[in-house]
Order: structure tokens, then C-alpha cells, then sequence
């Protein structure tokens, strides 16, 4: 442990369990900075707010639950060794860790969205042996205005998407009480913090011999013993040193109303699939008519959360294990002798999303029995693990990480008029809209990562992806392609009889 990052026994949580050391390692390393969960929060009755004003209202909410949350309160020290241990901070600066971004008035609000979260997907954490992982940053014009873009950035060993999400709902709750008085900017940390245990600690992973016996073929099997006739899947580019020393993420964000939204989830139920294995199936769908490939490997995270305990509304944890979906050469094959016919693809579309659902629900109803958490810890040194991956293929081809229909709290929130946010700015409403889920991209995982999360007022998806994994015009039409595919089954009944 280097020596400025030595710490009091007293501030020392735990030591990190073995899905968090992945995500230490990964961050360490240079392969996987944070994931965003962005809102715009917007004040109505016709009311407004300067930038130092944004500044005040947010940190004031913050303020108000952050100590609620040992996930908020701690940082991490020998992210670089073997033992990555989790220590309380001793302060939360607020004014460093709530912080304003002017736009130009020229300049696009979403554009500036995208452009903010690249660089945040970009960067690794600093100092994080005495500051928090995590940050929030508002976005919004140089002059008063009556709406701003709440952006949550995290590093991951800290949380997963849905512990995020209890960030949101927790300010959302606060904004509907708290007052515009200045805000304590530094908060003293107390020693009863704590963290929940890991989630090897909360959840027994029973496996039997078969499972052992199948991963120790894998690992050691000669390539003669391979079938000859099977290729391994599609993946992007080969893992390179400048996907690691040039890091950076590339991000595209799509969008859909809520009754395309409604009208696409009701084709899922008439098509016993469901709205991630329906992206699944898009992502198959164009990339087979993309990329020369004989087969692709889809990847879907899933919480833990109903075999832990662990509240999915309160609970800041990350508590997340992962199922892969091999779409063989008869899929890709289905897909191309439709030669593009987006009306012949359609039957094709829906069989594939009922394949992915078939897959993914055999795999949910063993949990935990042989749960892929078992293997996680056949890798030590995590570190040496990564840096392995370089000149390697990628092990994935895609990533969905679908949060769900998220409601917070704050939408609902009482009102009363009045006329000027220095007055009663706590009692008004504030309208939270274009709720949207970004994550850096993958060194050492999927070529392509689609993150989704819906809300009332409709459906986000982002992509993201590193430029040495993918050729930038395969992404645009990919991205492309997503789209004309949400407009089409969002704007018409042609998928309801197909």
C-alpha cells in the first residue's frame, strides 16, 4: 500500500469482496472507469435558477442523505494489489463533489450531454484513498434557467446501476423538502459508517462437480479437441496496449416517447419476449448484416438482489452476476436471407428474442445454484489477469444492461405556488425527465455496451464502445439501425402479427 494512502486502522470499512476486486482491478488498470445515470430535473410554475443556485439546491438535497449511505462515504486504498480495502473518508467537500458545467448558448443541451458523459466514461478516479467514488455534476446554461441535467457518475466497485438509481430517488425525495439556505459544504464523516457485506457473504453459490468439470475442460481443452466446424464468436478488434493507454469511450444516446414505448412492450407481451431480449435480438439482427461473422456472444448482468436481501429502492451495493447467449451461423443465416426486407426480418427478430428470454429464464431459475460468481475467484492476481487480455480477441460480442421502469419518488412530490426559487424553492415541484444510462466502455469485455433504462416519459438506450474495437461506420449504422428498428415497432402494429 503506497504511503499516501495509509490510513487510520479506525477508517478501515473491509476488504473488498471478489466481485468488487474485479471492478478495483478494472478501474486500476484502465479498463472500465464509471457508469452515469442522467436526469434532467427541471423546475415548473415558471421558475428559475442561476447556476450558483443550482449549485446550492442540489448540495443542499445531497446533504441531507449522503451519511445514509456508506457507499457515499467511503473510498478505497491498493486498488493496485491483491487486497483492495474499502476505508471511510474522514469529510465530504460538497463543493467539489456537486459542480456546475456552463453550456454555450449556442450549443446543443444534448449535444453537450453526450460530449459530458464521454468524458466522464473516460477518466479514472483520483485520490481515492481519502475522497468518495463517486461525483455529481450539473449541466446547464451560463444564465438562469428552469432545468439542468443531473448527471451521477460512480465507480462501479461501489455500486451497480440499480444502487445509482437509489441516488436519484433519494435526491429526487430530498428536492421536494429541502430549503435554499447555503449548504453545508464540508460534512464530517462519523465512524459508524458502514458498508454491506459482500455478496459472497449474503448469498451461499452451490455448485456441483459437473460445473467444476466443465470450466476446467474449458480452460485446458487442446485446440485439436475443438470442433473443427465451430468458430468462435464475432467480437470486434483484438484487445490492443492503446485500447489501455489511449483510453476512451465513445457514447451514443437514443431516445423514444413514451407510447412507442408502450407500444413496443405491449408486441413483447403478444410475443412472450421482453424488452432486453428483444435489444438482444436487435443487436443480432444488424450486426448480421454488419460483419462477416459465423456467430455472436450476447452478455446480460442481472441482480442479485432477491437471493441477497438486499432492498432494490434503498440499498447502495453492487450486487450483480452476468448470463452470456451464443447466437449461432442458423440465426446469422435466418437474418442475411432476408437481404434487408425489414418485414421478412421481423418473424426472425421475434424468434430470437424468444430465444434469448428461453435462455436467460433457464438460467435465473438455477440461481445461485453453479452461479458464475463460483469462478470469479480462479484468478488471484486480478491485475496480471487484465493485462494478459492485450493482443487477445475480446470474450463477448455485445452487452444489454436493461435497469428497468425506474419511478422516483420526486415526480410526485406536493406543491405549492410561488414565484421565486430565493423563496420556496423546496415546495415546488421539480419534473424529472430523459432519465438515461451510460457506462464506459469495455477493455477486457463486450466490443459493443447498450445500456437502457426507461421512465414515464419513455425509453433511453446507449451505446457505447472504444474506437479501437469497432470501425466507426459499423457503429453509426449499428446505432442507426437501433433506431429505425424502436421507430418501427414503436410507431406501428406491423410486430403485433408477425
Amino acid at each position: 500500500m503506497a504511503g499516501s494512502e495509509k490510513k487510520e486502522k479506525d477508517s478501515v470499512l473491509r476488504e473488498a469482496g471478489t466481485l468488487e476486486r474485479i471492478y478495483n482491478a478494472n478501474h486500476f488498470s484502465g479498463f472500465y472507469p464509471c457508469f452515469c445515470l442522467s436526469a434532467q430535473y427541471k423546475l415548473t410554475k415558471g421558475l428559475q435558477a442561476s447556476p450558483s443556485d443550482w449549485e446550492r439546491i442540489i448540495r443542499s438535497a445531497v446533504s441531507s442523505f449522503v451519511l445514509d449511505h456508506g457507499a457515499l462515504c467511503s473510498g478505497v486504498v491498493g486498488e493496485d494489489g491483491q487486497h483492495p480495502t474499502f476505508v471511510r473518508s474522514d469529510t465530504l467537500d460538497l463543493a467539489q463533489l456537486v459542480t456546475f458545467s456552463s453550456v454555450d448558448d449556442a450549443e446543443d443541451l444534448a449535444c453537450a450531454l453526450t460530449q459530458a458523459l464521454e468524458d466522464l466514461h473516460s477518466r479514472k478516479w483520483g485520490r481515492l484513498h481519502e475522497t468518495p467514488g463517486w461525483k455529481v455534476l450539473l449541466l446547464g446554461p451560463r444564465q438562469e434557467t428552469d432545468h439542468v441535467f443531473v448527471i451521477f457518475a460512480a465507480h462501479h466497485a461501489f455500486m451497480d446501476g440499480q444502487g445509482g438509481m437509489v441516488f436519484h430517488r433519494e435526491l429526487s425525495k430530498a428536492l421536494s423538502y429541502v430549503s435554499n439556505t447555503t449548504a453545508v459544504s464540508v460534512i464530517k464523516v462519523p465512524s459508524t459508517i458502514k458498508l454491506h457485506a459482500p455478496v459472497e457473504e449474503l448469498m451461499p453459490v452451490p455448485t456441483t462437480w459437473g460445473f467444476h468439470a466443465q470450466n476446467l475442460w474449458h480452460s485446458i481443452c487442446p485446440s485439436w479437441l475443438r470442433n473443427p466446424l465451430s468458430e468462435s464468436p464475432w467480437t470486434g478488434n483484438p484487445v490492443t496496449q492503446e485500447c489501455i493507454s489511449s483510453y476512451r469511450t465513445k457514447t451514443r444516446i437514443l431516445r423514444i416517447g413514451a407510447s412507442e414505448l408502450e407500444t413496443i412492450l405491449e408486441q413483447c407481451r403478444l410475443q412472450r419476449a421482453t424488452l432486453t431480449s428483444l435489444i438482444h435480438a436487435m443487436a443480432v439482427v444488424l450486426l448480421a448484416t454488419l460483419v462477416p461473422a459465423h456467430s455472436f456472444l450476447g452478455h446480460t448482468p442481472y441482480t442479485l438482489r432477491n437471493w441477497t436481501g438486499s432492498d432494490p429502492l434503498r440499498d447502495m451495493v453492487n450486487q450483480t452476476s452476468d448470463s452470456s447467449c451464443c447466437y449461432q451461423q442458423h440465426w446469422l443465416s435466418a437474418v442475411r436471407n432476408c437481404n434487408g426486407n425489414r418485414e421478412e426480418e421481423l418473424p426472425v427478430l421475434w424468434e430470437i428474442a424468444r430465444f434469448h428470454r428461453a435462455e436467460l429464464t433457464r438460467e435465473l431459475s438455477q440461481v445461485p445454484l453453479n452461479n458464475g460468481l463460483a469462478t470469479l475467484g480462479r484468478h488471484t492476481d486480478r491485475h496480471r489477469a487484465n493485462m494478459r487480455c492485450i493482443g487477445q480477441v475480446r470474450p463477448l460480442t455485445f452487452e444489454v444492461s436493461n435497469l428497468g421502469m425506474v419511478r422516483l419518488e420526486g415526480m410526485d412530490s406536493a406543491i405549492t405556488p410561488s414565484t421565486s426559487i430565493q423563496s420556496q424553492p423546496s415546495q415546488d415541484r421539480m419534473a424529472i425527465t430523459n432519465l438515461t444510462f451510460t457506462q464506459s466502455a469495455m477493455v477486457n469485455a463486450a466490443a459493443l455496451t447498450l445500456s437502457v433504462v426507461s421512465m414515464s416519459d419513455g425509453l433511453a438506450i446507449s451505446t457505447s464502445w472504444q474506437p479501437e474495437a469497432l470501425d466507426e461506420n459499423v457503429v453509426g449504422r449499428f446505432c442507426h439501425g437501433v433506431s429505425e428498428w424502436l421507430t418501427s415497432l414503436g410507431t406501428s402494429a406491423v410486430g403485433i402479427t408477425a
